[in-house]
C-alpha cells in the first residue's frame, strides 16, 4: 500500500507520479491527461476496495459538471497506458464503480468492500436499485409538477437558461479552419486546454466529453445553453493569419445569443504554455464579461453601474500605479465601496475590498480599524458565496492578520478542495503553513503553485514564500534566489528585504546584508527589530523558535534593536 504523502505511487510493477502525472513501467515512460492522472492517483491510494461513481467524480471533477462517459474514458486511458495488465490492476464493478486490486481479491470481496473511513450513516444514500427506483418516482413527480405549472419552466423553453447557474458556461469542440487536418488534434487539445483554465474560479463548467458531442455541427447557441442548462457558451476557431496559426474565442450569453466578449491569440510551438501564461489577463476579462452580463440580465441599473465599478478596480489593480502605490490602493478602495453601495450582493466586490483593507495593515497606525472592516468584509464575501475560490482564499488571509494561522489554513485548505489547480489556494496554504510553523509542507504548497502558473502576475509574492520556508529551515544559501526575486518586486516587497538579509547575512554575506536592510530602511524608517517583534501575527511555538534564527541573521546585518 502506498503511504499518505509519498512522491510516487506504485502501481503494479511500475510507479506513478501524480504531480507529473508521469507513469513509468520498466523502460516505458507515459504521460497522463491531467484529469486521468488525478482518477489514477485516487484509486492508487485507495487500493483493494470498491469507490463509487459518484464518489470518483466528485474527487476528480469537484469543480466542473461532467456525465459519466468523462469516468470511462478516463479508465480506458488508463489500462491503455498500464499495457495488458490493465484490467487486472483496474477492475470495473457493474453498477458500482472501479477498484485498484493491489492484492489477490475476489470480485465479491472488492464490491463488498466498504469505503474507506467511511462509517455507518443512517442518511446514507440508497442501495442502487433502491436508488433508481427513486429517481423514476421524482421524474413522474417532475412531469406532474411540469403539467402544472405550465411549458415555461420546460427545460425546452426559451426561459430555461434565466434559471442557470449564474457562472455557468460551455466551450464548445475549438474548430479547425487552418486546411490542415493534422491540426484537428491541436484543436481538440485547445479545448481542454481552454476549458481547464477558465473553469478555474467559476461554480459550473461542462465537461469537454459533453462538449465533443457538438463536434462538427453548426449549432445555435440558445439551444446548447438550453440544452446543458448553463447561462453562457464560449466558441473557438485555429485559422492561418497569413503564415501564423490564431485562435479566436468568443463568448455569447445563451439566452440571447448576444456576443460579449472575443480575444485573439496567437499560437505557437509552445501555445499551452503561451495560453497559461495569458491565463490572468484573458480570465479576468472572461469573468469580467460575465458579471456585466449578469448584471444587465438582473434589469438593475445600479447593479450594472456597480460591476463596472468593480471592473475599474481589477483594472486598476492589474495595471502599473500611475501614482504612488498607496493613492492607487485608495482609489481601487473608493470604487469598491461605492459599488457595494450601489449593489451589496457582489461576493467578489468584497473580497477585492477586504484586499484593499488589509494593504499595508502591518505598519499601518490604525491597524485594529483596518483588520476589522476587513474580517467584514471577507465574511460578508464568503456569506453570500461559500464555494467561491476567492471569498475563502481571502478570508484566510484576513485570519492570519487577526493572528489566526490554524483558522486561516483551514480556509486555504478549503480553497484547494474547491479547486486543486489554484495556484493561488495553494501558495496561500503554503503561507499558512510557514506561520504554524510548518516549512516543508508549505514549501511543497508554494512550489506547486508556481508549477501550474509559472508566469502568474503573483509570482515574485511566492517566491517570497519560498524563501521564508527556506530560510525557516535552515537553507540560507538555497534562499537567496527566490528572495531576491521577492526583493525586486514592483511595489518592492519590503519584507522581501528583510528576509534576504537574513539570508545572505546567514550565509556570510554579511556586506551584501547590509545593503538590504539599508533598502529596507528607506522603505520603512525607524523600523526596528523589536517592532518586528510586535507584528508578528502567529504565536504557534514552532514559528516563534524558527524567527529567532531568521532574527539573528537581521542582527548580523545591521538591523536595530
Amino acid at each position: 500500500m502506498n503511504a499518505p504523502g509519498e512522491r510516487t505511487l506504485k502501481v503494479g510493477h511500475g510507479v506513478f507520479d501524480p504531480l507529473r502525472g508521469e507513469l513509468v513501467l520498466g523502460d516505458r515512460t507515459v504521460k497522463l491527461r491531467p484529469r486521468t492522472a488525478v482518477l489514477l492517483s485516487y484509486l492508487v491510494q485507495h487500493p483493494n476496495r470498491a469507490v463509487g461513481k459518484d464518489e470518483l467524480m466528485q474527487a476528480v471533477w469537484p469543480d466542473v459538471v461532467v456525465t459519466e462517459d468523462s469516468l470511462v474514458q478516463c479508465v480506458k486511458e488508463i489500462r491503455h497506458a498500464l499495457g495488458e495488465a490493465g484490467h487486472d490492476w483496474i477492475r470495473t464493478l457493474p453498477r458500482v464503480g472501479y477498484a485498484f486490486v493491489a492484492s489477490d481479491l475476489s470480485q465479491q470481496q472488492l464490491t463488498a468492500a466498504p469505503p474507506a473511513e467511511s462509517p455507518a450513516d443512517p442518511h446514507a444514500a440508497p442501495p442502487a436499485p433502491v436508488r433508481w427506483r427513486l429517481v423514476a418516482g421524482l421524474g413522474v413527480l417532475a412531469l406532474v409538477i411540469a403539467g402544472a405549472t405550465g411549458w415555461r419552466s420546460w427545460p425546452g423553453s426559451p426561459l430555461a437558461s434565466a434559471s442557470a447557474p449564474p457562472r455557468s458556461f460551455v466551450v464548445l469542440p475549438i474548430v479547425n479552419l487552418t486546411g490542415d487536418p493534422a491540426q484537428d488534434r491541436a484543436a481538440d487539445d485547445m479545448t481542454e486546454a481552454v476549458t481547464d483554465i477558465f473553469g478555474r474560479g467559476l461554480l459550473k463548467v461542462v465537461a469537454p466529453s459533453t462538449a465533443s458531442t457538438y463536434k462538427g455541427q453548426l449549432v445555435d447557441v440558445r439551444s446548447v445553453g438550453t440544452k446543458l442548462n448553463v447561462r453562457y457558451v464560449v466558441q473557438g476557431a485555429l485559422r492561418m493569419d497569413e503564415s501564423r496559426p490564431v485562435l479566436t474565442l468568443r463568448m455569447a450569453d445563451a439566452s440571447n445569443a448576444v456576443q460579449l466578449w472575443q480575444q485573439e491569440l496567437p499560437i505557437g510551438p509552445g501555445w499551452s504554455q503561451h495560453l497559461r501564461e495569458d491565463v490572468d489577463g484573458i480570465t479576468t476579462a472572461f469573468i469580467n464579461a460575465m458579471r456585466t452580463a449578469d448584471a444587465q440580465r438582473s434589469g438593475n441599473p445600479d447593479a450594472v453601474k456597480s460591476a463596472e465599478l468593480v471592473s475599474r478596480a481589477r483594472d486598476l489593480l492589474r495595471g502599473p500605479p500611475a501614482t504612488t502605490e498607496t493613492e492607487r490602493q485608495q482609489q481601487v478602495q473608493a470604487l469598491l465601496e461605492q459599488a457595494l453601495r450601489l449593489h451589496d450582493e457582489s461576493a467578489s466586490a468584497w473580497a477585492l475590498l477586504a484586499f484593499a483593507y488589509l494593504y499595508d495593515v502591518r505598519f499601518s497606525s490604525d491597524r485594529a480599524r483596518k483588520v476589522k472592516q476587513a474580517v467584514a468584509a471577507a465574511e460578508r464575501s464568503v456569506e453570500l458565496a461559500p464555494t467561491s475560490v476567492p471569498a475563502n482564499i481571502t478570508r484566510g488571509w484576513v485570519y492570519i492578520e487577526e493572528g489566526r494561522p490554524a483558522q486561516a489554513l483551514r480556509m486555504f485548505d478549503r480553497a484547494v478542495e474547491l479547486n486543486p489547480k489554484d495556484a493561488w489556494g495553494l501558495a496561500s496554504r503554503g503561507y499558512g503553513l510557514i506561520h504554524l510553523g510548518r516549512p516543508q509542507e508549505a514549501l511543497e504548497s508554494v512550489r506547486q503553485a508556481m508549477r501550474l502558473s509559472p508566469n502568474d502576475p503573483k509570482l515574485v509574492r511566492w517566491h517570497t514564500f519560498e524563501g521564508m520556508a527556506l530560510l525557516q529551515l535552515g537553507q540560507h544559501g538555497a534562499a537567496v534566489q527566490p528572495l531576491a526575486h521577492g526583493a525586486t518586486a514592483t511595489p518592492p516587497h519590503a519584507f522581501a528585504h528583510l528576509y534576504l538579509a537574513s539570508a545572505l547575512a546567514l550565509s556570510g554575506r554579511v556586506e551584501e546584508a547590509r545593503a538590504q536592510v539599508a533598502r529596507f530602511q528607506q522603505l520603512r524608517p525607524d523600523f526596528t527589530l523589536r517592532r518586528w517583534r510586535a507584528v508578528e501575527v502567529s504565536d504557534a511555538r514552532e514559528f516563534l523558535a524558527q524567527r529567532e534564527h531568521i532574527y539573528e541573521g537581521l542582527r548580523r546585518a545591521g538591523m536595530p534593536e
